[in-house]
């Protein structure tokens, strides 16, 4: 009976927040930014502990802010020029992930509770992302102009 319980609540078949975020922005062309929610029950949370950082998807960098946001995490995305990557180098990502990571803890993340609740109210418009594991929906709070480089 308690395996009948929990196995609602952890489902096995759910794709990473990392594979959502890639095959999104491949899915759009590689944008030149982007900003979206994905609700938590939607994916495996794989990048926890990752607030800023660097992704790489064939041939593109990406500079990413994320946080998780109950009942969300929220992503947004730069794509990087190369004049941009001559200025971020791996510590200096390292050192700010760590830094807002520390942020968040001193201030028990109350602030992003308060985004995730508010982000709830304030949501106009749905994609899906087509994954491995099936399609996931993201939360835009605008319709995002694909061809905008701001």
């Amino acid at each position: 009976m308690i395996y009948l319980m929990l196995h609602n609540f952890f489902p096995k078949n759910l794709p990473k927040a990392s594979e959502v975020l890639n095959c999104y922005l491949k899915q759009q062309n590689y944008p030149p930014w982007t900003s979206y929610f994905v609700k938590q029950k939607y994916v495996i949370n794989d990048q926890f502990r990752e607030t800023y950082f660097m992704n790489r998807i064939e041939g593109h960098e990406y500079l990413v802010l994320r946080t998780g946001c109950f009942p969300f995490i929220k992503y947004h995305c730069t794509r990087l020029n190369e004049n941009d990557k001559k200025y971020l180098d791996e510590k200096f990502v390292h050192f700010q992930n760590s830094f807002f990571r520390l942020i968040k803890i001193l201030n028990l993340g109350i602030p992003t509770l308060a985004y995730g609740m508010i982000g709830n109210c304030l949501i106009t418009y749905t994609e899906s992302v087509k994954t491995s594991q099936g399609n996931v929906k993201i939360y835009f709070l605008i319709k995002e102009n694909k061809n905008s480089i701001y």
